[in-house]
Order: C-alpha cells, then sequence, then structure tokens
C-alpha cells in the first residue's frame, strides 16, 4: 500500500491535476463499491478482499500519462486531434507499465490494475476506448473505475 500511495505522488511531479485525481478516484472506487454490496448487488464478487485490491489498483489506472508530454497533460481548452490521439494513448501505456510490476497478490492485483489502465475509457454503450468493448464485456472493476472517474471528472 505505501508504494501505491507513491503512485499519486509521483504523478502529481509531472501534473497536479492527475495526482489529486487518482486520490480521489481510489476513494470512489472503494465508496461505490461499498454503496454496490450495500444495494445487494455484486455480493459475491465484491468481498472486504476485493474492494481492498480494487482500491489500490486504482492508484495506477492513469499510470500511462507519465508518458504523455506536459504539453498536454497541462494544456487549458480542447486538445487537437493530434493531441486527443496522443491522450488516447495513456491506457495501452498504462497496461505495458503495469505489466512490469511484480506479481501481488498472486497475481489478482496485477490483474485488476491491468484492467483498469488499460480499459477505464471504454463504455457501456460501446463507444469508449481503446476497443469498444461494450456491457458485461468490460470487467465489473473497470465499470466501477470507470464511474469513479467519470464521477470526479464531473466534480473537479
Amino acid at each position: 500500500m505505501k508504494i501505491m500511495e507513491f503512485i499519486p505522488r509521483m504523478l502529481e511531479s509531472h501534473e497536479l491535476f492527475t495526482g489529486h485525481h487518482v486520490r480521489h478516484t481510489v476513494k470512489y472506487v472503494e465508496l461505490i463499491s461499498r454503496e454496490l454490496v450495500k444495494e445487494g448487488h455484486y455480493n459475491e464478487i465484491l468481498t472486504e478482499q476485493a474492494i481492498s485490491v480494487y482500491s489500490a489498483a486504482a492508484n495506477l489506472h492513469d499510470i500511462g500519462k507519465v508518458h504523455i508530454p506536459d504539453s498536454i497533460l497541462n494544456k487549458p481548452g480542447k486538445y487537437t486531434y493530434e493531441e486527443f490521439q496522443m491522450m488516447k494513448a495513456h491506457p495501452a501505456e498504462g497496461k505495458r507499465l503495469v505489466q512490469l510490476l511484480p506479481m501481488i497478490n498472486r497475481g489478482w492485483f496485477n490483474i485488476v490494475a491491468e484492467q483498469m489502465a488499460y480499459c477505464h475509457h471504454e463504455k457501456y454503450d460501446g463507444s469508449g476506448y481503446p476497443n469498444g468493448l461494450s456491457g458485461n464485456e468490460i470487467p465489473l472493476c473497470v465499470r466501477i473505475m470507470s464511474a469513479a472517474d467519470v464521477l470526479d471528472a464531473l466534480l473537479s
């Protein structure tokens, strides 16, 4: 957990918003997961251990942004088409970076972190990226991560 808590601080050194965003989404992943359980959804999947793994892995969902130029990350206003294409590369880069991790929790953490990093911009209707996944093709951990990601964007 200490290493996972280091990730938002490292991202802040590159771009302030992302570090704060990651901290917020970690909390939102836990809150959303607990609310789902409270409402009787996914109780067999969202165990205390799963919620802990999901929350910790959320620290890595935007890790691919470390390879996006500061001029793009810190740009005020709308991206050009080319800049947006560069931003859209961060999920694949995040997946690549997460694959460099040693096995954690017998690999379960690694799988969740890789799914979150790679798929957190997929949308339930299939209009997201990088693969246009839809519905239950998107793993539950990613659906929760995506909801946390959008919630923080809306509240920020």
